[in-house]
Parts: structure tokens; sequence; C-alpha cells
């Protein structure tokens, strides 16, 4: 018995890996609406993609205008699917608020109001 549950669940590994494969998550470096591309950061990494009409920026609950990804807010992606030449986004979750906002980079001198 072991050795079919243990045989059945190493055949579901290669299904766990391509879901895996299917998200991003990272801190936006920039919003080309020009292009419909957003690229995000993640390790040092810089990685784009597409985003168009049928992409759902959500907030919370709410859904979200391309407008309010602000450079540093830390999202997760849900990928649509693989173009030839670029990643397309079907969900774009913003999970925080732009680093700055957390860690301000610089702290008011004492005696400055």
């Amino acid at each position: 018995m072991l050795a079919l549950a243990l045989t059945a669940g190493a055949s579901l590994l290669p299904c766990l890996e391509s879901a895996a494969a299917e998200r991003l998550a990272g801190n936006v470096w920039t919003v080309e609406r020009d292009t419909s591309t957003v690229t995000i950061i993640d390790a040092g990494r810089k990685i784009a993609f597409v985003y168009d009409a049928e992409t759902v920026i959500r907030r919370g609950s709410t859904d979200q205008p391309i407008g309010d990804l602000k450079r540093g807010d830390r999202v997760v992606v849900t990928l649509a699917d693989e173009t030839p030449d670029a990643l397309r986004a079907r969900l774009i979750t913003i999970a925080g608020p732009p680093v700055a906002a957390r860690f301000p980079l610089a702290m008011p001198s004492p005696g400055t109001p």
C-alpha cells in the first residue's frame, strides 16, 4: 500500500512543478502602457510580461486599473500562457504597498518637522 501511495505521489510531481511555473512574484520595476508591459524584479532578476484587456488587476477583493500599479508594489502574477515572445498575465494581485512606503529611504533629522 505504501509503495502504491509513494508511486502515485511521485506521478503528481510534474503536475505540481507545472502549476508552480504559472506564477511569478516580485516588486514592480516598470509599467509601460504603450507596450502593455510590466517588469518586476525578484531576487535581482528582471522579468517582463505583457497584459491585455482580459488581465485582472486586484488589490484585496477590489479590481483596480493598470494605473494603480506603482514602482515597488509587491505583486503576485498568474500567467495565462506563454507566447513566442512574451509571458502574458491573467491576474496581477497587488500584495503590498511600494517598498518606499513601508521602509522610508531617508529618515528626517532630529528637530525637522
